[in-house]
């Protein structure tokens, strides 16, 4: 997900002043650009609001289910919006947080799997401070904003300080390297010497540890993102077929 994030409301036209108030509360993720809202009651005179309505369900990252019994009992939110974000959210497409805003029967609907809002699932009408719920709201909106943020980011490659071992006048250093995206935490040994050097060293067991670790896609994404001075060895005498060079 890149730039800010897109949400649809799916509610109860009774519900509309509590969506208000939600959308007020979300008012610092809009400015941060992390978020743009949407709900019918943007449609513009003279369009096929189903039409529109279906265009941006399809289209959004963020689908808020608006839960109240207002909502359980009308057939368009339950048959037609409620379906559909289910259908985007299995198929990661989508995710889809409940936000429980008034007391009713929820616990055996299809949306009652995921994790709902405000905290606890405890209804927004019910706390002392609707204030407080509309912050739990928006607090865990933002969670989810961030964990899309760090799925979709590019891998990243974190090195810790190597640990040099000397082996005559070749400089063979030990790095801890961390890929993001598959969590492969090893060790990957390089040398910082001349080719003449290397041509002189038994590197074999390092290549060997290195073919075992890392697969190809893997090592090559390492290769390409340290950068100079590091020098990456051959590994082709190990793992037929694989030729990586910095």
């Amino acid at each position: 997900m890149s730039g800010a994030a897109r949400l649809f409301y799916s509610y109860a036209s009774r519900d509309e002043a509590l969506r208000r108030r939600l959308e007020v509360h979300l008012s610092l993720l809009k400015r941060e650009t992390l978020l743009e809202t949407w709900s019918f009651r943007q449609i513009g005179a003279g369009q096929e609001w189903k039409g529109v309505i279906d265009a941006h369900l399809n289209a959004v990252d963020v689908i808020l289910l608006l839960v109240s019994a207002d909502f359980m009992a009308s057939d368009y939110c339950w048959d037609i919006e409620m379906t559909r974000a289910l259908e985007r959210h299995a198929n990661e497409d989508a995710v889809v947080i409940p936000v429980i805003l008034k007391p009713c029967e929820w616990s055996s609907a299809p949306f009652a799997k995921l994790q709902a809002l405000p905290d606890g699932g405890k209804p927004v009408t019910e706390w002392r401070s609707r204030d407080k719920a509309w912050l739990s709201v928006a607090e865990g909106l933002r969670r989810v904003l961030k964990s899309r943020v760090s799925e979709t980011s590019p891998q990243s490659v974190s090195t810790s300080s190597p640990t040099k071992v000397q082996n005559d006048d070749v400089q063979i250093e030990n790095h801890n390297i961390v890929i993001a995206d598959t969590n492969v935490i090893t060790h990957h040994y390089f040398t910082s010497a001349g080719p003449s050097a290397r041509d002189r060293i038994d590197a074999s067991p390092f290549f060997e540890l290195i073919s075992a670790s890392f697969s190809a896609r893997q090592l090559d994404f390492v290769v390409r993102n340290l950068g100079a001075p590091i020098v990456c060895q051959e590994f082709v005498a190990v793992t037929p077929g694989l030729h990586v060079r910095q």
